[in-house]
């Protein structure tokens, strides 16, 4: 093996103990215990078998008046206590294990949402970040903590096969040596084994995903109804099959390779064992050694074998893990860029606005320019419309906003302070966001307004009035119980909802956070037109003091705002008030210019608002 191999090894190795004994100190140094006591139980255990054996022998050579049976009987006594040791020592280091495996499981699972919630948002739409963790949460679960119980076992082993094996020296020490010899060659090809397999599945990883998004396909309510209209079933679980299978039958080609070579050694070391069984036996009959040495070299080596062959195959397996735990550790080592991990506050109140100055971007993956020198200053306290055609960057500059991404050229000021430097908590306390894609939390009624802003406390009255805002406020009132009634479908006693109604409670989610910059992309979309209406109705009480952005296609929704910026091919166009834009008849009348008098109006609610 290499030696920078062996190096990156031990690295791997000792990355994986690390983390075993940050996850708890106590519970590793307790199963190093059980490790030391259990490696010691079978030569023990074999020693009073010879013990047994040689006393029932030397009985059975005195005439039965003579016998007694006192001797036979304490080492029996010694026997069992020794058996009973040993399984309470099996039974308590299980316990421990299962223990010791949980609070490591714990804290990697830990380090794992540490990585996701903490990395640049860019990189969940990088497929090879994609990549990088699908790898890394197939092994995180249990490839550090099967290095661990591999080194332990290791130990355990070794700690055996070492008493076991001076034992057998003590006799013949060509025996342990050929038995070593024959073992040696299978290790060797294990290790062969283990870096193709690995190098096998790093190169199937965006195959093993695309498998992965085959079975949501046929298996996740979100795909269920087309799945059924259009009939997909049949179509995507053949291609689900066909990729299974290719996947498979290269992982067979090696697994078969690997069963035939370990076949040849087991024949050897039968072989071997016949021939060493064959010598003890004939010692014995020349009178060199008693029965129970005879009984016990037959344990001996029956059990040396096995405890052999399991020591090498886990030194072998200790290095296909450290192999798969470089994904783990792969993933941990992402970097996080620095300027998101700003420390300045936000601006508190903003008093000179945000400000898009020559700012231009593109995704990391892509050359083309999502937007390209954009020039433009949200005022405070302004309500301002971003609006055109699809593709046009419109989310892009939501995300711009609310501070996911970071503009390849130009800035964004917040009152003169550059957003990249102002700290994430606080802007994230300032910054109110409800996207087009909103998700739907399975939690209570309540906890899904809350989740708006949850650096403060659950009052129910500001959850209270949120609802309210976002015309809610009389649907979650008449659920089974009330707000604290868990919505969605994924768990027992869960009302669900229609997608307008969860658009508005995402909208509650929004109006929840007081900051003073909200963002609303498409936020009717899914409503209906009364509470669309209600909506319009009261937004600039419930934006009042706030600096608004909405991303709208609804020429009602435009009404809102005090100025409207178009984007046309990634580029800013045109900006000014709905009457300005339109008597230019440029971007914005292409786009709106042919909406009907009566559609280019608010709908009006019933009596009574909110």
């Amino acid at each position: 093996m290499p030696l920078n191999l062996s190096r990156t090894t031990f690295l791997y190795f000792r990355t994986a103990l690390q983390m075993v004994w940050h996850s708890s100190p106590g519970w590793t140094l307790v199963n190093l215990v059980f490790v030391m006591v259990r490696g010691a139980m079978p030569l023990l255990l074999l020693y009073v078998v010879r013990l047994l054996v040689d006393e029932v022998t030397h009985a059975l050579t005195l005439p039965v008046s003579e016998r007694t049976y006192h001797g036979v009987v304490m080492v029996a006594v010694w026997a069992g206590i020794f058996f009973l040791l040993n399984a309470v020592a099996s039974s308590l280091g299980a316990l421990v294990r299962e223990k010791h495996s949980h609070r490591l499981n714990d804290y990697i699972q830990k380090l794992i949402h540490e990585r996701t919630t903490r990395i640049h948002y860019s990189f969940f739409e990088n497929p090879e970040y994609q990549d990088t963790y699908y790898r890394a949460i197939n092994d995180a679960n249990f490839r550090p903590s099967r290095i661990f119980y591999g080194m332990v076992g290791l130990l355990q082993s070794l700690i055996t096969v070492t008493l076991l094996g001076g034992l057998i020296l003590s006799l013949k020490w060509w025996v342990f040596l050929a038995v070593v010899g024959v073992l040696l060659p299978l290790v060797w090809y294990r290790i062969v084994f283990s870096r193709k397999l690995f190098r096998l599945h790093r190169q199937q990883t965006e195959d093993e995903r695309r498998l992965a998004y085959y079975n949501r396909l046929l298996t996740v309510k979100e795909f269920a109804k087309e799945l059924r209209i259009f009939q997909w079933g049949e179509l995507f679980m053949q291609r689900f099959l066909a990729l299974r299978q290719g996947l498979r039958g290269e992982q067979f080609a090696l697994l078969r390779t690997k069963a035939l070579s370990e076949l040849v050694v087991q024949l050897l070391m039968t072989v071997l064992i016949v021939l060493f069984y064959s010598f003890i036996a004939i010692e014995t009959l020349r009178g060199e050694i008693g029965a129970g040495y005879m009984v016990m070299l037959f344990l001996a080596m029956q059990r040396g074998y096995g405890y052999l062959q399991e020591m090498l195959t886990r030194m072998s397996s200790l290095y296909e893990d450290s192999l798969f735990l470089r994904n783990f550790i792969e993933f941990l080592h992402i970097e996080v860029p620095e300027q998101q991990y700003g420390t300045t506050d936000f601006p508190c109140p903003i008093t000179k606005g945000i400000v898009f100055e020559n700012v231009s971007f593109r995704y990391p993956q892509s050359r083309g320019w999502v937007l390209c020198d954009v020039s433009l200053t949200l005022r405070p306290g302004e309500t301002l419309a971003l609006v055109g055609a699809n593709g046009a960057g419109k989310s892009t500059f939501v995300k711009l906003l609310s501070g996911l991404y970071e503009p390849v050229e130009g800035r964004i000021l917040v009152d003169g302070i550059e957003m990249a430097h102002i700290d994430r908590q606080a802007l994230a306390r300032q910054v109110s966001v409800i996207f087009q894609d909103f998700m739907l939390y399975n939690v209570s009624a309540r906890e899904n307004i809350w989740l708006g802003n949850v650096v403060d406390d659950l009052h129910d009255d500001r959850v209270r009035q949120a609802a309210v805002n976002a015309g809610v406020d009389a649907l979650l009132k008449g659920l089974p119980k009330g707000y604290d009634t868990r919505l969605g479908n994924l768990f027992k006693g869960s009302e669900e909802l229609s997608q307008g109604e969860w658009q508005r409670m995402a909208l509650a989610r929004s109006f929840f956070n007081d900051g003073q910059v909200i963002i609303l992309d498409e936020p009717t979309s899914s409503l209906d037109a009364i509470t669309e209406a209600r909506l319009i109705d009261h937004f600039k009480e419930i934006v009042s003091g706030r600096t608004a952005l909405i991303v709208s296609h609804r020429l009602s929704t435009l009404h809102l705002a005090d100025r409207i910026a178009v984007l046309e091919d990634s580029r800013l166009v045109e900006i000014g008030t709905h009457d300005e834009l339109m008597a230019r008849q440029g971007a914005f009348y292409r786009i709106f210019g042919s909406t009907k008098p009566s559609d280019s109006k608010p709908p009006k609610s019933p009596e009574g608002g909110l």
